[in-house]
């Protein structure tokens, strides 16, 4: 990396880096479950800015995720990281 600064030349010895995403979101296993309804959680980490409308989408395969619900809580602020979860 190279950077000037007041005329001046400045040369790194880093020769690559790589920032954080936005925003990371993981799901965990589904242990309470019936024939109709599921317990889904996951964890949401801001990097950044807020997320708003967290949200499940689920649907009968991965290319049908027609039905969602709202995960709570509703609101990620900028920064943090949120377990969260939903009934479906």
């Amino acid at each position: 990396m190279k950077a000037s600064y007041n005329s001046i030349d400045f040369t790194s010895q880093i020769l690559d880096f790589t920032t954080l995403p936005d925003y990371e979101i993981i799901t965990q296993p589904s242990y309470t479950y019936t024939t109709t309804a599921a317990e889904v959680s996951g964890r949401i980490t801001s990097n950044e800015h807020d997320i708003a409308n967290a949200e499940f989408q689920y649907g009968t395969s991965a290319d049908s995720l027609n039905s969602s619900v709202n995960g709570t809580p509703f609101l990620v602020s900028g920064n943090t990281t949120k377990k969260t979860f939903m009934l479906v």
